[in-house]
């Protein structure tokens, strides 16, 4: 009876004859022990195919119920699959759950694969990814790629990375034409993120070599990226290059805008402009504002004004959320320039209104500067600081607060630029913050408070930054005697030697090593004259003649005549009198008339 069966069946089973319900009523009779699993799957394949879903589940059920190593597996995985279609979950599992525990290599992976799917949807992450496990652990060439791509997937997603990436790598080391390439891309971010820059790059790598059409575009434009972050020109535009060629949809006008700003900072324009119209031509809102943004920054070192104009203004009808308020403040800077004012004002309204903090505050800073520079509206200008101070951005408050103070400082609101002016001390930036420090020295000297103008040089030069410190040693060159830092004050400063550990003698060595090293030919001649004169006030004889020596020998004008004189005052005290005669003369041979018939005099002693 059995052997006459699969002859029926081997006839009937992959056709619509209709002697395939007589077999199939033969198969699952009691009568007829003998039948095969492989047989009872065969039957309920073909049932299911016509529909007959329970009669295929009696099919199925009855080879998994033979406990062949095989066939049963196999016949529980396709009821789990019946099942699952009939949306019949919780059996669905079940059945599943029986191909898996089989620890059939290939049943109980693909089981395993189609378990955690049905687990995840229910919510149980930790199980789904418990089965999946075991279908890596079985190895099998064609399912344990999969499962370790879909397990590297939900650990990613849990925020589980070091477990994502050791699922990922069997992946991606694997032969799957679709898993590995996606998995060596998913490995790739994941340990950029972790700035394993080296690993990401192999990662990445190994997905663009497998020349799949997705993941090869998708990869070169990471890649790119990658190595455009971390200094890497040349390898980052071949890269870029890869994924523009592409076509991609989405990676190819990605890849266009960086490739376009690494050519732009490589020199060639044609090749960035030709990227950034990649990109724009897309209609991304993803990539085409920057790229209009960029292509305005472009146009505008190439002098094209009307072609930049066009360009930010095409990022700005954007509105994307950054770039539009990006390129509304490059729009209102050449605005301005083009002499039209009002023009500006909108565009930087426009920035200040888009809610975002650093160009809102750039747009606020640029508004105040053209109300007070250009319009003569303090009071819109002092708004427009405020504006920009009450953005709270960190970049952008040391500006402001300068600003604000220089405007409160002209209008004589000396208690409002003092406190203007301490924001951006206090903000420790170098640039504004000296700057900011000067100014309320130079301000406080003006109201007659020369204490608290040196206190405010010496802080300008703690910042370090080259103009300031050199504009408060100037300053305090100057100061009256009253003052504990000027030449006259008596204090034993010695900026070269260390000797004095004070707030004022800490500033002054920083100050003094900073004429030494540098080159400035607007204010080190001043600054070292009147170090100099410090120095030689707090009996550092050493570092005043060579501060004096480093401001007679610059050529300047208005310091150098006087400094060579007192240069050769204090050689010829030292009994340097040959030294002292050719200190005397350059000032003597100077345009100074003043300096030069005292240098004269000096000459004529010295001859007696």
């Amino acid at each position: 009876m059995g052997e006459d069966l699969w002859n029926r069946l081997g006839k009937h089973v992959n056709t619509l004859a209709q002697g395939a319900r007589e077999v199939y009523e033969a198969a699952v009779d009691p009568r007829n022990p003998d039948l095969s699993p492989k047989m009872m799957i065969m039957v309920g394949d073909r049932c299911r195919k016509r529909g007959n879903i329970e009669g295929a589940l009696i099919g199925y059920r009855r080879a998994v119920d033979s406990g062949h190593p095989q066939w049963a597996p196999r016949a529980a995985f396709n009821l789990g699959w019946t099942l699952s279609q009939s949306g019949r979950l919780p059996e669905a599992m079940d059945g599943y759950r029986t191909a898996v525990d089989s620890g059939h290599r290939e049943w109980a992976s693909r089981a395993a694969i189609n378990l955690a799917a049905l687990l995840t949807a229910d919510g149980d992450t930790e199980a789904a990814c418990a089965v999946l496990r075991t279908a890596v652990d079985h190895a099998h060439q064609k399912w344990a790629p999969r499962a370790a791509a879909t397990l590297g997937d939900l650990l990613r997603e849990a925020g589980r990375p070091a477990e994502a990436k050791d699922a990922y790598r069997v992946a991606a080391r694997s032969d799957d034409p679709e898993r590995g390439p996606a998995a060596a891309v998913h490995l790739g971010a994941l340990l950029a993120k972790e700035r394993d820059f080296d690993g990401a790059r192999a990662a990445y790598q190994r997905a663009v070599d497998s020349g799949h059409r997705e993941y090869l575009p998708m990869a070169a434009c990471n890649l790119g990226l990658l190595l455009a972050a971390t200094d890497q020109p040349q390898a980052a535009i071949a890269a870029l290059r890869l994924a523009v060629d592409s076509h991609h949809p989405e990676f190819a006008p990605q890849a266009a805008g960086c490739l376009g700003r690494l050519l732009s900072a490589e020199g060639d324009t044609e090749g960035a402009r030709a990227a950034y119209r990649v990109a724009i031509d897309s209609g991304r809102e993803d990539c085409a504002p920057e790229s209009w943004f960029s292509l305005g920054l472009l146009l505008t070192r190439q002098d094209d004004r009307a072609g930049a104009l066009a360009a930010y203004r095409a990022a700005v009808d954007s509105g994307h959320p950054r770039h539009a308020a990006r390129a509304a403040v490059n729009l209102g800077v050449l605005l301005r320039q083009a002499g039209e004012p009002e023009a500006a004002r909108a565009a930087y309204r426009f920035a200040m209104d888009s809610g975002r903090p650093e160009q809102g505050a750039k747009a606020a800073i640029n508004l105040g500067t053209m109300l007070t520079r250009d319009l003569g509206d303090a009071a819109g200008a002092r708004e427009a600081f405020q504006f920009a101070l009450d953005t709270g951005h960190p970049g952008q408050l040391p500006k402001a607060a300068f600003n604000l103070g220089l405007l409160l400082d002209e209008q004589d609101d000396t208690e409002g630029a003092r406190t203007a002016y301490r924001l951006a001390m206090d903000s420790g930036e170098q640039t504004y913050g000296s700057a900011a420090a000067a100014n309320t020295g130079l301000m406080l000297m003006r109201a007659g408070d020369p204490v608290g103008a040196e206190e405010a040089y010496l802080a300008a030069i703690g910042f370090g930054h080259r103009d300031s410190t050199l504009r408060a040693l100037c300053a305090l060159g100057r100061l009256p005697p009253a003052s504990g830092a000027s030449p006259a004050s008596g204090a034993d400063a010695s900026p070269a030697s260390g000797a004095d550990a004070s707030p004022a003698g800490s500033a002054l060595r920083d100050g003094y090593r900073l004429i030494l090293d540098g080159d400035d030919a607007e204010w080190a001649p001043a600054a070292a004259f009147a170090v100099g004169g410090m120095l030689q006030g707090g009996g550092d004889k050493a570092a005043a003649l060579e501060a004096y020596r480093l401001a007679a020998e610059s050529g300047q004008p208005e310091v150098g005549p006087k400094a060579a004189v007192s240069l050769g005052l204090m050689l010829e005290n030292a009994g340097e009198v040959e030294a002292a005669r050719a200190a005397y003369q350059l000032a003597a041979d100077s345009a100074d008339s003043t300096q030069a018939e005292r240098a004269r005099q000096c000459l004529r002693y010295l001859g007696h």
